[in-house]
């Protein structure tokens, strides 16, 4: 989700961060928050929350598009955050 929100804001990766938290533990649900680690570095105000169908999809294509098991950072992106 990083890399396709920095294409989508036109922004560095490293100008946006993640991380995850569970938000039901008997279900394990997880609750993903991107947020702008850069100060600034956007200058859309209201970010990727317009577009989270378009953020998701295209995170999904991303993915999808990778022959790896797993995902891997040549295909995906580096992970960060945790």
């Amino acid at each position: 989700m990083q890399a396709v929100a920095a294409v989508l804001l036109m922004l560095d990766p490293r100008d946006l961060g993640w991380f995850r938290r569970c938000v039901r533990r008997t279900t394990r649900h997880r609750r993903i928050y991107l947020y702008e680690a850069v100060p600034g570095a956007s200058d859309s105000p209201s970010g990727c929350t317009n577009g989270t169908a378009e953020l998701v999809a295209g995170a999904a294509d991303l993915i999808a598009g990778c022959a790896c098991v797993s995902g891997c950072p040549a295909c995906t992106g580096a992970a960060a955050g945790t």
